[in-house]
């Protein structure tokens, strides 16, 4: 998403496709970087907080720190819905309708965030889903 969430609540479900897994994070960065297509998760200057696909480090991740627990991942096929309330500073993540992981309270988010995720790997597709059925 190319516009900056300043205030209120935003819900974004995407189908996804990762032909590898352990490389994919999906969340919300304070500021573009200046490369669309670069990876939030690792490189060094662009900061954001994701949930990661991972099935052996779960969770929300703020840069390689988990800043919240999670209680699952996702791999091809899944819908996974994030959840970002500008105002409050909170983001949250289902995965097939399930609750998986929430962070609270994150004062850097109500300044306002982008939507992103990484591309660490060729062959990743997000596709937006415009009415979740989840």
């Amino acid at each position: 998403v190319d516009e900056k969430i300043m205030h209120g609540i935003v819900n974004v479900t995407v189908k996804v496709t990762i032909p590898r897994p352990n490389r994919y994070s999906f969340g919300v960065i304070p500021d573009l970087p200046s490369k669309f297509n670069s990876g939030f998760g690792y490189k060094s200057g662009m900061l954001g907080w994701g949930l990661h696909d991972h099935s052996g480090s779960l969770g929300i991740f703020y840069q390689t720190q988990r800043v919240a627990e999670a209680t699952g991942g996702y791999v091809t096929g899944d819908y996974v819905t994030l959840t970002v309330d500008v105002d409050r500073g909170d983001l949250s993540f289902k995965v097939n309708g399930k609750k998986v992981s929430e962070l609270l309270n994150c004062e850097i988010i109500q300044l306002g965030v982008f939507i992103a995720v990484t591309l660490f790997n060729k062959g990743a597709i997000w596709q937006i889903v415009p009415q979740s059925p989840l």
